[in-house]
C-alpha cells in the first residue's frame, strides 16, 4: 500500500471476500460488474485469476503439501500451476484422472520442487493462500483508487480523457468503462515483453519487439518479463509496478 491506495484498503478486502474467495468465484452465474460495488470497477480478470488459483490450491493440494512460488527481491509469489504444467490448463482435472494425467502433474511440480534455481521455492498451501489474498487486496486497491480518482468526485485530472478497453467478458468481448492506459516497456532490442499480475505470476503475452513496446492493461500492480522467442526462457525484471489510470513508461532493469 501507498499513500494513494491505503485509503482503499477497507473496500478492497471487502471486494475480495464478496467475489474472490474460495467459494464465491465458483459460482459461474453472477454478475461480477454489477457486484462490485463502484462505478467503472472491472473486476473480471481477477475473477478469472481467483479462479484459477484456487483451482490449483486443490489440484496441488492432492499431491502434497507445497505450491510452488518464485522470489523476488521485494516477496515470494505463488506461481500459476499452467506455467510449469502446461496441459494442466487446457484440460479440467478430476482427482483419480487416468495415470497418466496424474503422473504427469506430480512429476511437474516435483520437477518444480527439485530445481536449483534460486528464484524458485515452494511455500505451503495456507501461506500461498494468504499471499495470494494480500496481493490481491493490494492490487485491488490501486485499481479501485484509480476508479475513484478518475470516475469518482475526487476527479482531478480533466486532462485525462476516460476509456473504454476491449475486454473479455463471458464468452464474448465488450466495452466497459474502466481506468486504463498504455505502457511503453523500453528494454533490449528486438525481445518480447510478458505481463504478469503481481499476486500470481500467470506470463501473459504483452507485445513486441521491445524497442518500445506498446499495449494497454487495466490498472493494478503488474510485474513485466521478457525474452527472445517462442522456445527462450522468460526473464523476469525484479520489480513490480504499481500503475494508475496515466501514461505510464516502466523501464526493466534486463
Amino acid at each position: 500500500m501507498n499513500e494513494r491506495t491505503e485509503g482503499f484498503a477497507g473496500e478492497a478486502r471487502e471486494t475480495f471476500d464478496r467475489l474472490l474467495g474460495r467459494e464465491r468465484v465458483q459460482d459461474r452465474r453472477q454478475d461480477v460488474e454489477a457486484e462490485a460495488g463502484r462505478d467503472g470497477l472491472y473486476v473480471r480478470d481477477l475473477q478469472d485469476e481467483a479462479r484459477g488459483f484456487w483451482r490449483d490450491f486443490e489440484i496441488i493440494g492432492y499431491f502434497g503439501p507445497s505450491f510452488p512460488a518464485v522470489r523476488f527481491e521485494d516477496s515470494v509469489v505463488p506461481v500459476a500451476l499452467s506455467m510449469i504444467a502446461p496441459f494442466a490448463e487446457r484440460y479440467p482435472f478430476r482427482f483419480h484422472e487416468p495415470y497418466f494425467y496424474e503422473e504427469y502433474l506430480y512429476r511437474a511440480l516435483r520437477a518444480w520442487s527439485e530445481e536449483t534455481d534460486e528464484s524458485r521455492t515452494s511455500i505451503s498451501l495456507e501461506e500461498a493462500a494468504e499471499r495470494f489474498q494480500a496481493g490481491v487486496v493490494d492490487f485491488l486497491a490501486t485499481r479501485i483508487a484509480s476508479v475513484a480518482h478518475f470516475f469518482g468526485s475526487d476527479r482531478r485530472n480533466d486532462d485525462v480523457p476516460a476509456v473504454s478497453l476491449r475486454l473479455p467478458k463471458r464468452s464474448f468481448g465488450t466495452h466497459i468503462k474502466t481506468v486504463g492506459f498504455t505502457v511503453t516497456v523500453h528494454s533490449s532490442a528486438g525481445l518480447r515483453i510478458h505481463v504478469s499480475p503481481c499476486f500470481r505470476i500467470n506470463w501473459r503475452y504483452f507485445g513486441a519487439p521491445s524497442t518500445p513496446t506498446v499495449s494497454a492493461l487495466t490498472g493494478g500492480i503488474y510485474r513485466f518479463a521478457v525474452d527472445g522467442g517462442a522456445y527462450a526462457t522468460l526473464t523476469p525484471d525484479t520489480g513490480q509496478f504499481d500503475i494508475p489510470y496515466q501514461t505510464l513508461t516502466p523501464r526493466l532493469n534486463l
